[in-house]
């Protein structure tokens, strides 16, 4: 929409692969094909491959697309925060704002009129190093929201469906994360794990494991996540439109713990 009325807009994150599916997502609403865009990357292999947009190393190619009239640019915000960028842009939307952190998006909110801040900001946010000031280490959004756990409605838009979870899970993380104001779409009670016993059905799972004294890794939880995978790869699961597809280890199961090793 933006685009369609003429804006110059840019699009940053924390990653070029965060930028690149963006613009992907771009694409398809603009039929395939991008209006005419630059993206600045450090290697030209992490540029996205789309019609219509032209990749570059150089920050002086940006600028002079800018100048000949590109209207859609896009980088990590080492592009945006430079002082050729000042004001060059009328929007520039920061994706993943709830990782980014706030001097950065200050660092490149000079380029544009307008700062759009998309994101989560209950995820997990960068990993810091040093010591800051009390409220230097939130991210864009988290800055935002202040205390609130949702974006009040003078500040922002939130998105209150999850096309993922279940509503079993959503209502759990709507609770500790959101007051109790997420819901998942309703075709997603039909995700479910098949087979019998406790594995099976949807929702949270607590597999109690008694151990002590293990600070850096623990065998007892690798045993009990082993058998648990085990034994979910032995069934199927239903998606959201009822179709039954096998478990399998490398796009079924995410094992996520509290030890690096």
């Amino acid at each position: 929409m933006l685009l369609t009325d003429g804006r110059r807009v840019g699009i940053t994150a924390g990653s070029h692969a965060v930028i690149g599916n963006l613009l992907d997502k771009v694409a398809h609403e603009c039929g395939g094909t991008l209006p005419n865009a630059v993206q600045k990357v450090s290697e030209l292999i992490q540029g996205a491959d789309l019609d219509g947009l032209t990749v570059t190393k150089k920050n002086e190619e940006v600028d002079g697309a800018l100048d000949a009239g590109v209207r859609l640019v896009a980088g990590t915000g080492w592009l945006f925060a430079r002082e050729e960028m000042d004001q060059r842009l009328d929007v520039l939307v920061v994706d993943e704002a709830g990782q980014l952190a706030l001097a950065d998006a200050l660092a490149c909110s000079a380029a544009a009129a307008n700062l759009v801040l998309v994101g989560d900001p209950q995820q997990l946010p960068q990993p810091l190093q040093g010591s800051h000031p009390p409220g230097a280490e939130a991210s864009a959004l988290r800055h935002l929201l202040g205390d609130h756990p949702v974006i009040p409605a003078d500040r922002g838009l939130f998105l209150d469906q999850t096309f993922r979870l279940h509503p079993h899970i959503a209502r759990f993380v709507s609770g500790i994360a959101y007051d109790d104001e997420l819901e998942a779409t309703a075709d997603r009670h039909r995700q479910a794990v098949g087979g019998d016993g406790d594995l099976s059905g949807a929702g949270l799972r607590w597999r109690p494991v008694v151990h002590e004294g293990n600070r850096t890794s623990s065998r007892e939880e690798a045993d009990v996540v082993a058998e648990v995978v085990g034994g979910l790869l032995t069934r199927s699961w239903w998606d959201h439109e009822g179709a039954a597809h096998p478990l399998d280890a490398h796009s079924g199961v995410v094992v996520v713990a509290p030890y690096n090793a």
